[in-house]
């Protein structure tokens, strides 16, 4: 009900009253991608299909109104179960976007062979596992790689290095929703998805240094990357994964947040060297990347 409630406004504000269509968002999507109101409602439709096994909430809205879907999937989906959590988010750059479409067919993969598939039943009965397919919704919907208020979200977060205040105060609302859902939850692994290189970026991203974690983390990394060709065979990086800031530093980034407060084990994904690539592309990277998906989230379990 509250996901058809946020729907219903969000689809009232728009103009957009019917999911199927995207007259909500003006700025058209060029081959077949979803438009926010489509995802949204695609994912309200997953929830409907499997209501034991799918929440749909929104973790707040962006500057121009649209809701941040997060998606939880688990056997007592409405129960807080002592499990261990997992998190897929994407496209905190609105103009990376191959991680959006990863996450909604692994949204739709788990439910789908949930009770037939002794491995997916095993993962979804563990764990609870969380996906946020657009970070930021205004970016994608009008092209571009910041927010509304033209900020780089990735740049905006708490940093160990520069920022050393775990506060929200000051910061895009964007960056807000995201440290307020995860203030009360206990992620113990998670990967974001970017575009525009191929490589698995590890902590730190702020410092050139390795994390005091890295001989956990490198072979988690590594574990993702042996089971995707293009990034095990990369002609850039060895075996497909790098120490972040000795590939190049940032600060303010999510995964420095994640993994410096939050105590999570978080790795960006370089998805692929085209940010925006064609729908058609879209099964080659879903091949790709599915068994790696399937085992990343699996490593929960036993990290």
């Amino acid at each position: 009900k509250e996901m058809g409630r946020q729907l219903s406004e969000y689809w009232e504000r728009t103009g957009a009253h019917d999911p199927a269509n995207a007259t909500g968002d003006l700025n058209q999507r060029y081959d077949n991608w979803y438009t926010m109101v489509q995802l949204g409602a695609d994912l309200a439709a997953v929830q409907a299909a499997y209501p034991n096994l799918v929440q749909v909430t929104s973790m707040g809205n962006s500057v121009q109104g649209r809701p941040i879907w997060f998606v939880k999937i688990s056997d007592n989906v409405t129960i807080e179960e002592n499990e261990p959590e997992f998190k897929f988010s994407s496209s905190i750059h609105g103009d990376e976007v191959t991680g959006m479409e990863l996450c909604r067919r692994m949204i739709h993969y788990l439910t789908d062979n949930y009770g037939t598939d002794p491995s997916i039943t095993s993962l979804v009965n563990g764990a609870e596992l969380w996906f946020c397919p657009m970070t930021n919704p205004d970016g994608y919907t009008n092209n571009t790689r910041y927010n509304a208020q033209g900020y780089d979200l990735n740049r905006k977060f708490p940093d160990p290095v520069t920022d050393p205040n775990d506060t929200t105060n000051g910061r895009p609302i964007e960056v807000q929703h995201m440290m307020n859902f995860q203030y009360p939850r206990n992620f113990i692994l998670g990967m974001n998805y970017h575009g525009g290189e191929l490589v698995a970026n590890i902590p730190w991203d702020c410092r050139t240094t390795a994390s005091p974690d890295h001989e956990i983390i490198w072979p988690i990394a590594e574990g993702y990357t042996y089971r995707n060709p293009p990034l095990w065979n990369s002609n850039d990086f060895y075996h497909g994964w790098v120490i972040g800031g000795q590939w190049y530093v940032i600060h303010g980034g999510f995964q420095a947040w994640a993994y410096h407060w939050r105590h999570e084990i978080h790795i960006t994904l370089e998805v692929g060297v085209t940010k925006w690539p064609a729908w058609s592309a879209m099964d080659t990277y879903w091949n790709n990347n599915r068994d790696s998906m399937l085992w990343y989230m699996n490593q929960v379990l036993t990290t």
